[in-house]
């Protein structure tokens, strides 16, 4: 029983150590509005972090930047490298394929739009008799 006490106590010291160290790192370092203008900064321009002489900016860099890590096949390089999501969508914006909606509405100008409905193929042609008697 003196054993199962003691470890009973040493335990709850554990626990409450643990609960110590998990309030402690739910706080966040910085500041949120800090932590996006990093991110976007990077994001603006990888190149500066990636000229930093800390060789862990440099890891940084990569580990943000790809979504896989670099494969080097002797011979022939590095091969064509999986961007990661902000980049792909960076690039997805900026392909000039990319066709804005004219700024008037979509819908034709009512001088346009013809006064009688065009018979289609999901047309019923009841429909149609009907929508030329109300018309008559």
């Amino acid at each position: 029983m003196k054993a199962f006490d003691k470890r009973i106590q040493e335990l709850e010291k554990k626990k409450l150590l643990l609960a110590e160290q998990i309030e402690q790192s739910a706080q966040p370092k910085t500041e949120f509005s800090n932590s996006l203008k990093s991110a976007l900064a990077f994001l603006e321009n990888p190149q500066k972090l990636w000229a930093s002489p800390r060789i862990e900016d440099k890891r940084a860099v990569l580990k943000l930047a790809f979504a896989e890590q670099l494969v080097y096949i002797r011979k022939k390089g590095f091969g064509t490298p999986k961007l990661s999501l902000p980049f792909n969508i960076l690039e997805a914006n900026s392909a000039s394929s990319l066709v804005m909606v004219r700024p008037r509405r979509l819908e034709l100008p009512r001088d346009i739009i013809p006064q009688r409905p065009q018979r289609c193929a999901s047309t019923n042609s009841a429909t149609a008799a009907h929508f030329e008697l109300d018309q008559t």
